[in-house]
């Protein structure tokens, strides 16, 4: 199963930028993913996630962790996942900000894009929802007894002139 959606960059010609939250992404995942598990429930769930794909299905699974009641059965995502594999997700935050950043940014404008604020401002490491969720997300992982592998990149993005830069720092990929 694959699961995608919006990155939030829209052409000024095209619909507005959408307003979506990390939050409101983990959430249609979750009811989605679970639709799609509903005829298997006994199978076990492994996540496959690369960057803020990482970010929003650590959400997801915050959310589906605390589904009781009404919704008990969105809390079978949760209790079906046996492991997430990461690739390059930004667990401790990203600055877009940053000169790459700057450089995009302005081309994107230039092209009349927009971007949605709210899911850079939820990737800069100060960010305070980021720190909450790592904070819940490893007793969930401990709980659970997930299997956990995270990559990121080693060597960098090459930029003109030979620098390399790496999109996620160290101390924010783990």
């Amino acid at each position: 199963l694959t699961y995608g959606y919006d990155t939030h960059i829209r052409h000024w010609l095209g619909p507005s930028v959408s307003r979506a939250t990390v939050c409101d992404i983990a959430w249609d995942f979750l009811v989605a993913l679970e639709a799609a598990h509903r005829p298997e429930p006994l199978r076990p769930i492994l996540f496959i996630v690369h960057s803020l794909g990482g970010i929003v299905v650590k959400e997801m699974l915050r959310r589906s962790s605390g589904c009781q009641l009404g919704r008990g059965h969105l809390h079978s995502v949760f209790e079906s996942t046996v492991g997430i594999m990461f690739f390059g997700t930004p667990h401790g935050g990203a600055d877009p900000r940053n000169f790459l950043h700057r450089i995009a940014e302005m081309a994107i404008k230039a092209a009349g894009f927009k971007v949605n604020e709210q899911i850079i401002n939820t990737l800069l490491p100060s960010s305070e929802r980021l720190r909450e969720l790592r904070d819940e997300f490893i007793p969930m992982v401990h709980q659970s007894e997930w299997i956990i592998h995270s990559f990121q990149e080693q060597l960098g993005v090459g930029l003109l002139g030979g620098h390399k830069v790496r999109l996620v720092k160290c101390y924010y990929a783990h």
